[in-house]
This record gives structure tokens, C-alpha cells and sequence, in this order.
């Protein structure tokens, strides 16, 4: 299981039944073109194509940044659930992993982990006005943590990181040995489509990275880098 205050969350979604059929969109930075097939949730882009089609239909590690943005700009999702809403509202590609995270001076936040083995995304409530951090209710935003250099992007931080930056350190990284011997060699292997819940890893594999830089490492290789 994870550790005291972390629980995983699901990140499977719905969609309208009604969105189907082919699309072809440009590259979001070069000349190129991607065909998209919002039913079947494929793209011909190399992120797709190398990393994330392994992952089943309905789930976001499926999507890369063109599934995601083309699918909400069809009102396809439906989504009930804050967490969901706030991911997709970012436009980037779907995170692999997330588990909710339990503070006991603040509203609970979401920690994702995707293709950048760097960098954790927290998605936390802001403050509305009068509002103190415990009772936080604003927009949920999103905030960059450094997993080598235990720092926040650009500075910038939730609310309550004095809590958060504690309550991560508990957060342990999973085994690159072991998560290859029961998944195949990669994310990339089609074994990888059928991989237990990351929280058996840390469970069996807890310590065995405790060095910033190796947890970084072993994100990195895990979950690669977006083309």
C-alpha cells in the first residue's frame, strides 16, 4: 500500500458514446499532422505511438496532449469529479499515476506522475478571499515539485507546502528491477497494459531509492520523456 496519508486514485474516465470517427489535427510545434480517432482514443503522434497505447481505453495515461485537448474541445468527457476537471483543464497529456494526498492543516490534494521523471504535478485549492489555508475552497490550480531538487517550479507554491513538503517525503518511489520483471521492460512493452496498481511497488520496494536523484532517475526511465 502507499504510505499513511496517500491514497490511489483512480484515473479512469467516461466519455459521451456519441464521439466517434477520424480527425487530423496539426502538430502543436512543427508542420506536421496527426489523425486522430476519438472513438478508438488512437493518434498517429510519436507520443502516442511509442509510449502511451499500451494503456487501456477510458484511462488517462491513454492520452496524449491531442486525444486529451480534441476530446474536451468535443464536450466528450464526462466528468463529476473536481480532480478529473482540473486535469483536463491543464491540456496536457494525462498523467500515468495519481494519488490523493490527506493534510491535516489543509484540503487534501492531488500528486500526479507522468512521462517527466523530473517533476511531480500537485493540483491544490487556492484561497478565496477571507479564506484561510484549512478551509481553502478557491480554484484548484496546478504546481510543479522537483523530485531531485525538492523544490517548487518557478518558485511558485500551494498552499499549506509547508505540510506538503513533509507529507511527500513520504512518498517513495518503486523499484525499476521489479517493475520490469512483472511488466515487461518498459511502458512501452504491451505487458505493461496489464501492470498491478503502483502502490504494490511501493509496498514491496519502499526505501530502496532514497536518494533524490535516483527517485528522479527512476522516473525518468519509467516514464520517459514526451517527444
Amino acid at each position: 500500500m502507499l504510505p499513511d496519508g496517500f491514497r490511489e486514485y483512480s484515473l479512469e474516465f467516461v466519455v459521451r458514446s456519441d464521439v466517434i470517427g477520424e480527425t487530423e489535427i496539426g502538430s502543436y510545434s512543427d508542420s506536421k499532422k496527426y489523425v486522430l480517432n476519438l472513438g478508438n482514443q488512437t493518434c498517429t503522434c510519436p507520443d502516442f505511438q511509442r509510449r502511451v497505447k499500451y494503456f487501456d481505453k477510458n484511462h488517462f495515461g491513454r492520452l496524449c496532449k491531442h486525444l486529451l485537448n480534441e476530446l474536451s474541445g468535443a464536450s466528450a468527457f464526462l466528468l463529476n469529479d473536481k480532480w478529473q476537471r482540473a486535469i483536463v483543464s491543464q491540456g496536457r497529456g494525462g498523467p500515468y499515476f495519481a494519488a490523493e494526498v490527506g493534510l491535516a492543516l489543509g484540503p487534501g490534494v492531488l500528486m500526479t506522475a507522468n512521462r517527466n521523471g523530473e517533476w511531480l504535478n500537485i493540483y491544490a485549492h487556492s484561497k478565496r478571499r477571507g479564506e484561510v489555508t484549512i478551509n481553502a475552497s478557491g480554484r484548484i490550480l496546478q504546481y510543479g515539485r522537483s523530485v531531485a531538487e525538492h523544490r517548487w517550479s518557478y518558485g511558485r507554491a500551494p498552499n499549506g507546502a509547508g505540510e506538503l513538503r513533509r507529507v511527500l517525503s513520504r512518498f517513495d518511489v518503486f523499484s525499476v528491477t521489479n517493475f520490469e520483471e512483472d511488466c515487461g521492460t518498459s511502458l512501452e512493452t504491451e505487458q505493461a497494459a496489464t501492470k498491478p496498481p503502483f502502490s504494490q511497488y511501493y509496498e514491496r520496494n519502499s526505501g530502496l531509492l532514497a536518494n533524490p536523484k535516483e527517485k528522479a532517475g527512476f522516473f525518468r526511465r519509467i516514464f520517459g520523456k514526451r517527444d
